[in-house]
């Protein structure tokens, strides 16, 4: 199961997730993925680490994080003929099972999501002590 996300319906989602409406869950981190709309490129970094896989092709850049049960594709995509710079926002979010599992179902997914934002963030913490 993935999450598509219309481009029509990013105003709306970034309006939701600015208000803090977001749920916070039992493992410290928000278990809605809808909040990386509201990430820029350099937030995304901050907020979740290097990516496992950094892919440009034209005017768009995929990074993906990989967690041991889901796995999280952003992407960037820069408008007009500019390469993508650290204020640009994720247009895109793609959210699926790490197995071919797909039983999954929605809550499954945000716990999952919630799990990984947890495991990349303590990651990235480290590193920045060490």
């Amino acid at each position: 199961m993935r999450f598509f996300i219309p481009l029509t319906l990013l105003p709306l989602l970034v309006a939701c997730a600015s208000s803090g409406s977001l749920s916070e869950g039992r493992l410290g981190a928000t278990r809605d993925p809808h909040e990386m709309l509201s990430k820029t490129r350099k937030s995304t970094f901050d907020f979740l680490g290097t990516p496992d896989l950094n892919r440009k092709e034209g005017r768009t850049m995929q990074w993906q994080y990989r967690g041991d049960l889901c796995t999280l594709d952003v992407f960037f995509v820069a408008s007009g003929n500019r390469t993508i710079k650290n204020k640009d926002r994720v247009q895109h979010f793609e959210l699926r099972p790490s197995s071919s599992d797909a039983r999954m179902n929605r809550v499954s997914l945000e716990r999952c999501y919630a799990r990984l934002v947890k495991e990349r963030r303590k990651n990235a913490k480290s590193n920045k002590k060490g």
